[in-house]
């Protein structure tokens, strides 16, 4: 019986130049990709040795030792049951899970869950962001991903850069034909009008994460350089009325809206403000995002221009205090800040994993 984790089988990582499963190790797998498509791409040599070298190390894979994950062997393929809304989507969930379970590391199913970065071009200029806007997914790698695996997919996250700005994928948001059983766009949010959520309403689930790192006026204007606030909440109040509509028709909830936040010294004391101002917008979730992304081992606090003053006790109570007055909103991300700000040395979180 297989006992590593489904990730390195069931997920898949794209970005411009780096390919491998939705996890920590995709950093390990495929570096300085070029010139190949994303068939080759997802059995290249060095994804079927990972999928080989996780079946014959299990759990005692050292890069693997403190994920959650490591042994939970089908966990993944049931969570992504409900979300398989269609027979090429079951079909090809099936299928890989089959191979999942059979040990087979060449694999002829596509992934069911796809995350992807189109390219890293934007129209705001945060400081903290350390992306080349030159670097992009060739024109036809992106073609192929929403030509052929998309619709296989039982979840397809689009992100950049800024994903909304990018000319093929708009044309994909208007073939609802090809949509995957969920749909989650990571955008700064100033492109989001009518037109965009109008598209949206022909896919099955949606997840819309709106980058906003303060809604002070000045610290915005710091932290997302070349956006306006006021425009940015607008489109956050507008996904909210689509998402509430969308909702109403439905016995269960199918559009989700969340806020992506990263944590630094401008805005950390304006975290408790953040949460009940996400609640007034009705937004469902406010997400802390380390620059480093959400995989395990990484830190924000490892950035020494970042939070160097965050043990404040009277802030994490405040934080919480904002937890239990909306129960109701949903987070993740804040257990490592509450840790760092009431723990007795910042030093100690900087190095912690």
């Amino acid at each position: 019986m297989v006992v590593c984790c489904a990730r390195p089988w069931a997920t898949f990582f794209l970005q411009p130049k780096i390919a491998g499963p939705e996890c920590g190790l995709y950093e390990t797998v495929l570096g300085e990709r070029r010139g190949t498509s994303l068939s080759e791409t997802w059995n290249a040599p060095e994804m079927v040795d990972l999928r080989a070298q996780a079946l014959a190390q299990g759990t005692d894979r050292s890069i693997c030792r403190s994920c959650r994950e490591v042994s939970a062997k089908t966990v993944l393929y049931d969570s992504l049951i409900p979300f398989a809304v269609t027979d090429r989507q079951r079909l090809n969930l099936g299928m890989n899970r089959g191979e999942f379970e059979s040990s087979k590391i060449a694999l002829a199913s596509n992934p069911a869950c796809l995350s992807v970065d189109l390219w890293y071009r934007c129209n705001f200029r945060c400081p903290l962001c350390s992306l080349n806007q030159g670097d992009a997914l060739a024109e036809a790698e992106v073609i192929e991903l929403f030509e052929q695996y998309a619709e296989t997919a039982v979840h397809l996250h689009v992100s950049g850069g800024e994903p909304l700005l990018h000319p093929i994928f708009l044309d994909y948001l208007a073939r609802p034909e090809k949509a995957p059983g969920s749909l989650s766009i990571t955008t700064n949010g100033s492109l989001l009008d009518d037109s965009i959520l109008d598209r949206l309403t022909a896919f099955h689930f949606v997840n819309l994460h709106v980058s906003i790192d303060s809604f002070n006026p000045a610290t915005f204007l710091q932290l997302r350089t070349g956006g306006d606030l006021k425009n940015v909440v607008d489109a956050i109040r507008l996904a909210v009325r689509y998402k509430q509509v969308v909702n109403s028709r439905s016995r269960s909830p199918l559009w989700y809206v969340a806020l992506n936040v990263v944590p630094t010294s401008l805005n950390l004391d304006e975290l408790p403000s953040i949460l009940f101002r996400a609640a007034e917008l009705g937004v469902d979730s406010v997400d802390l995002c380390p620059l480093d992304g959400d995989h395990p081992g990484y830190d924000f606090m490892r950035y020494p221009e970042l939070l160097d003053e965050a043990k404040n006790k009277p802030l994490a109570e405040a934080i919480r205090d904002a937890f239990r007055v909306l129960p109701g909103l949903e987070t993740s991300g804040f257990d490592r800040v509450l840790q760092c700000i009431e723990g007795p040395s910042v030093m100690q979180c900087r190095g912690a994993t």
